[in-house]
């Protein structure tokens, strides 16, 4: 028996720790507990700024354009005609007047009747083949129920400009109305799928034979990228700029959408009676 609790004796024993060992442990406490409210700061403050910025609210998608036309598809098409082309002048005064609606063609009256109006069913884009790309004769089509089309008058004969001098700058400033109206009429306008905008001719030479400058004709899916982004991206200028002034830049992004989307046009009837659009690119102004 005594054996037995001589054996066990130095097992309930325990030796105290030393100071030094004491105070080391209690380092290591404290360095621990530094590290751990330090640790608990950070994630507070992450925590606390993701509860703010979550908390703020979501700033307004930016506007596609400072103007936007309202009412009816006959309405907003009359107001992008009317916005755009009060912005291009010519020496004070407004360049051309547009006019916009469903493509048609209108046959001037005998005797002083009223002209004759005739809605276009189908626009036959006439294949480019100066590339050697297409076949002689090729064609796509589209529905004319689903484009708008503008006419940019002058006060000249055959809405010729009136006065003013014809110039490459004055084309590329027409042209950059031509596109600036097709853009805001795909935006605002439902169920638009192609725009044509007939240009003003030149007035008549010598012996008074008037001259096409042809018609833009554009498609929504050519324009993509200048609709999802806001218009002050593809025409940074505030207001159209003079002729002959529009700056590099912006003059590229016009040539580059237009020259190559430029026909001539003439309306031929079909064997069913219906009325056609031929735009061709051979002889494009």
């Amino acid at each position: 028996m005594a054996e037995d609790v001589a054996s066990e004796a130095p097992l309930t024993t325990l030796r105290r720790p030393s100071r030094a060992e004491r105070a080391r442990r209690g380092a290591y406490r404290y360095r621990f507990a530094v590290i751990y409210f330090a640790l608990a700061a950070l994630v507070g403050g992450a925590v606390g700024t993701s509860i703010v910025l979550l908390s703020r609210d979501t700033p307004p998608p930016t506007k596609w354009s400072s103007f936007e036309p309202d009412g009816s598809s006959v309405a907003r098409v009359r107001q992008i005609a009317d916005h755009v082309s009060r912005g291009y002048r010519e020496g004070g005064r407004q360049l051309v007047f547009a006019d916009g609606g469903r493509p048609m063609l209108n046959i001037p009256g005998q005797s002083g009747s009223a002209p004759t109006e005739i809605n276009v069913s189908k626009i036959a884009v006439l294949a480019d083949t100066s590339r050697g790309q297409a076949e002689e004769g090729d064609y796509d089509t589209y529905d004319a129920g689903n484009s708008i089309s503008f006419r940019l008058c002058g006060g000249g004969e055959s809405c010729s400009i009136a006065g003013g001098t014809p110039s490459r700058g004055r084309l590329q400033l027409l042209r950059r109305e031509a596109l600036e109206l097709a853009l805001y009429t795909f935006r605002y306008v439902d169920d638009v799928n192609s725009v044509v905008v007939f240009l003003p001719p030149a007035p008549p030479d010598a012996s008074g034979q008037q001259q096409q400058t042809g018609a833009l004709f554009l498609r929504r899916d050519q324009v993509a990228d200048e609709l999802d982004r806001p218009l002050a991206r593809t025409f940074p200028e505030a207001t159209p700029p003079k002729i002959g002034k529009m700056r590099p830049a912006e003059a590229a992004t016009v040539d580059r959408l237009t020259n190559s989307n430029i026909y001539s046009f003439t309306h031929q009837p079909a064997a069913d009676g219906s009325l056609y659009m031929i735009l061709s690119p051979s002889s494009a102004g």
